[in-house]
């Protein structure tokens, strides 16, 4: 039977083959078939041998495509050949600076880096050093305490009532010694981009003039930004828009100073990074040294004198800068000329800056607000790192061979034989100052304030007609029933002692001092003290003798 339908299935075949089954019925299909049926009989035998052969045979099975290793470019291959060479006697510098390029040039922007801060603490190579002032990482790419310290940061700036804690962390030694680890000289620079808000935040941190300073930059998803800074004498928050990177929009600016306890609220108008349009300042003069977090956290409640200006749009002063009027400076230093930006009341005070009146530009910077540095962004490059397990055992160091763990050393004689380590205790490098590394505090002591004389007929004193100032009781406390956002206690500030009243500029006799606020033991929030409105506390005769903090209320 099996060998019929074989016969019949092979002369079908034929018919088709031939063009002819198309055309013949079913009945003519079927003699056909009966005709040639006893002729193929040998056929059939030999179709059933094939047939039994192709079902015998074993199905093909798939090979998997053989795995090829990536083809490395010569630039990744010149890599390799320099980390094997990495470590030994043989790699000198011209090696770390070559090696360095190659990591730039391959997007390995932190590896760059942190290959030009050996080259720098090893042989102090120059060319090292410029490059880095210039590089900034993706924080995402970097250690985790890093990564920790700017995501707690970009947090305080993002929420308004925890901004009093972003200066907090600027003011903490943890701060620096995490962003700023093992060098002593110039900087280091970082961003991270928020992807849940839109916002980012830019960070530069390092040395100016041998001491240390931070400087932030937050950027929300509108444009807005907030720049923060600290270093050895001021601390700085300022809060305007951004237009192509520049400032641009309405500001407003805290600055302390806690050589003096000096504090500056400045608002204004940027147009691509320049004053325009009017300018007020309402600035307190302290007397002696302060805290520099106690003096932030109570900004708000000293008592101001107010000074006004305006600008053109090149952020020049149009002010009256009439030569009849006689300067006295209280705060800084007028030098050979001093052109005059604000005016107190009666103008009988004024804020000013040395130098002339057609080459000076109030710009951003010339208040000491840094511009937002420009950087490239860039996603960061996964190197496949190789599972090699080390740890530190009993004072050993130690790496797992797969079976068992093998000592290689103790960590002591690995460390003495460490580098690195002279650099470290060396303290760094003595480098050239560039004088490119004012503090903001110099800047207001290079702009200051004083006091003006005119000329009147009936004459006047030396101080230009200021009169005895009258002393300014202690505000009353009045009760705040908001509870502090954060639980960070703010600290009572200990002013100096120096109590010398030689740098306010006015022959009056200066109030006796108010005794030093005694702080309160109970931990509960202590009321505000009311500001004072009466407008005094500048050079004539309030010497921040009056001062009075409480706890921050944000």
């Amino acid at each position: 039977m099996k060998n019929k339908w074989i016969k019949q299935k092979y002369i079908l075949l034929l018919c088709i083959c031939a063009g002819t089954l198309c055309a013949c019925d079913i009945d003519t299909q079927n003699a056909v078939i009966g005709q040639v049926s006893a002729g193929t009989e040998g056929m059939g035998a030999q179709l059933q041998t094939e047939s039994s052969t192709e079902v015998e045979t074993e199905p093909e099975t798939e090979t998997e495509p053989e795995v090829k290793e990536p083809q490395l470019t010569e630039r990744q291959q010149q890599i390799k050949e320099y980390e094997a060479k990495y470590g030994t006697e043989e790699f000198v510098t011209e090696d770390y600076m070559t090696l360095a390029t190659l990591y730039g040039e391959e997007g390995l922007v932190k590896k760059q880096r942190d290959l030009l801060e050996k080259c720098w603490r090893l042989y102090q190579e120059q060319a090292a050093f410029d490059i880095l002032q210039t590089i900034t990482v993706n924080v995402a790419e970097e250690t985790e305490q890093i990564r920790s310290q700017a995501a707690l940061m970009f947090q305080n700036l993002d929420i308004e009532e925890y901004r009093n804690e972003a200066v907090n962390m600027l003011c903490s030694d943890e701060w620096f010694a995490v962003m700023m680890p093992k060098l002593f000289e110039g900087q280091r620079n970082y961003y991270l981009n928020d992807a849940a808000t839109g916002g980012k935040l830019v960070v530069e941190v390092g040395y100016a003039a041998d001491k240390p300073y931070s400087k932030i930059w937050y950027i929300d998803k509108m444009g807005n930004v907030i720049f923060l800074q600290k270093d050895d004498g001021s601390v700085r928050m300022m809060k305007t828009g951004l237009s192509e990177g520049m400032y641009h929009g309405d500001y407003e600016s805290w600055l302390c100073l806690a050589a003096k306890g000096d504090i500056y609220h400045e608002t204004g108008t940027f147009v691509r990074n320049v004053n325009v349009g009017e300018y007020t300042a309402e600035v307190y003069f302290g007397k002696k040294k302060v805290d520099f977090y106690a003096l932030w956290c109570n900004r708000e409640d000293m008592k101001f004198t107010t000074y006004t200006g305006e600008f053109d749009r090149d952020g020049k002063t149009i002010l009256d800068q009439s030569e009849s009027k006689k300067l006295t400076a209280s705060r800084g230093d007028k030098g050979d000329g001093y052109v005059i930006y604000a005016y107190a009341s009666g103008e009988s005070k004024c804020l000013f800056a040395t130098g002339t009146v057609d080459e000076m530009v109030f710009g951003a910077e010339k208040f000491g607000i840094s511009t937002l540095p420009v950087y490239t962004e860039y996603e960061p490059v996964a190197v496949e790192a190789p599972q090699i397990q080390i740890r530190v055992q009993d004072g050993n160091v130690e790496w797992f061979d797969g079976n068992a763990w093998q000592v290689v050393g103790a960590v002591e004689q690995y460390i003495a034989e460490d580098p690195f380590v002279k650099y470290m205790e060396d303290g760094g490098f003595e480098i050239e100052n560039t004088g490119d590394d004012k503090k903001v505090s110099d800047v207001y002591e290079s702009q200051g304030a004083g006091t003006l004389k005119k000329p009147t007929s009936s004459g006047s004193s030396s101080t230009g007609g200021t009169t005895t100032p009258t002393p300014t009781p202690t505000p009353t406390p009045t009760p705040t029933p908001t509870p502090t956002p954060t639980p960070t206690p703010t600290p009572t500030p200990t002013p100096d002692e120096d109590d010398d009243d030689d740098d306010h500029g006015s022959s009056t006799p200066a109030p006796s001092p108010t005794p030093d606020p005694t702080p309160t033991p109970d931990p509960t929030p202590t009321p505000d003290p009311t500001p004072d409105d009466s407008g005094s506390g500048d050079s004539s005769g309030n010497d921040g003798d009056d001062m009075e903090f409480s706890p921050d209320i944000l």
